[in-house]
């Protein structure tokens, strides 16, 4: 049984308290069979970087699993207590496996050195799926960092952070782009030339599930912490669909070159992503010299900030 332990999904990165209805199903089902010895709650911390953006990253940490039976003997006590003892054990577990900002006035300046960290670290990649905790391990650490700054010294890194990332905003410009703005030199520009045609063919070939999937969820999802699962669903399912449509074209017709295009689709996904890295490059590249390298100063102030904000020597007060 899968459960969302805090009763409500809301785009915040911390954990908010559980509910008791995950103590009462687990201490409820060991009270009805006392046989299920083995009966375990595993916790599983989801963490995106931005939920609502396509293409965007989601980081899964699936902890050790918690045998219930240890903690039923509170239960048989006293129903109520007992539940509470399991959520009061169980919290700090779930807690582990993602990334608490616990002081909100404190997520725009995480956020801000989260992208700071993931721009240095920035490596293409062609597969989709990566089995690697540096990344969630890291970004634990800096919001665990920031929580437990000193006032003083909190607001100095953040006076410096919301000044760079309000120029780079003010410019239209991204931090990412700037940091690799060497990758926006007009050379490149060939490949995107050469690659134009079949990226058109691929994109127009799958623009109708693409489209219809986004349709409905614009249509149907009000708030935005739903807006990422629907669109994967209502994406998938329309995917399906026209695919059904596309095999059935194919039999009767013997049209199998047709078969071309769904794979000119996947590469142009990645196409996509590389024109805009390219793009967001491009406009410093454009810039004059002094102009980029104020701005390049301007990071490397802030960015001096991270490596102490993100020293794995922390986990070990934060896990513990």
């Amino acid at each position: 049984i899968m459960i969302f332990s805090e009763g409500s999904t809301e785009m915040v990165k911390r954990l908010r308290p559980l509910q008791k209805g995950i103590g009462r199903i687990a201490l409820g089902a060991l009270d009805n069979d006392p046989g299920l010895k083995n009966l375990v709650i595993v916790p599983i911390g989801v963490n995106y970087t931005d939920a609502p953006r396509w293409r965007s990253k989601v980081m899964i940490k699936v902890g050790k699993p918690i045998p219930v039976e240890p903690l039923f003997s509170k239960f048989e006590e006293n129903s109520n207590q007992g539940v509470i003892h399991l959520l009061d054990s169980i919290y700090p577990k779930i807690k582990e496996n993602i990334i608490c900002i616990d002081n909100p006035q404190n997520e725009k300046l995480s956020e801000e050195f989260f992208q700071l960290w993931r721009t240095n670290n920035y490596r293409f990649s062609w597969g989709s799926l990566q089995h690697t905790e540096k990344q969630l391990n890291t970004e634990k650490t800096i919001a665990y960092q920031i929580d437990h700054l000193p006032n003083s010294k909190r607001e100095e890194i953040e006076h410096l952070s919301n000044s760079y990332f309000k120029k780079l905003q003010e410019s239209g410009l991204t931090d990412w782009g700037l940091f690799h703005y060497k990758k926006g030199a007009w050379v490149r520009s060939i490949f995107f030339l050469l690659g134009a045609l079949p990226f058109l063919l691929g994109f127009l070939f799958n623009a109708i599930p693409f489209f219809a999937g986004k349709s409905i969820t614009d249509k149907t999802v009000k708030k935005i912490e739903f807006y990422a699962p629907v669109r994967i669903g209502a994406g998938l399912l329309s995917f399906l669909v026209y695919y059904f449509i596309v095999i059935l074209v194919l039999i009767f017709t013997g049209w199998w070159w047709l078969i071309i295009f769904p794979i000119l689709g996947w590469m142009a996904v990645f196409y996509w992503d590389l024109f805009q890295d390219w793009q967001k490059a491009n406009k410093v590249y454009r810039l004059s010299t002094q102009t980029r390298n104020d701005l390049l100063k301007a990071r490397e102030q802030v960015n001096q900030h991270l490596s102490q904000l993100s020293d794995k020597s922390a986990l070990q007060s934060l896990n513990s």
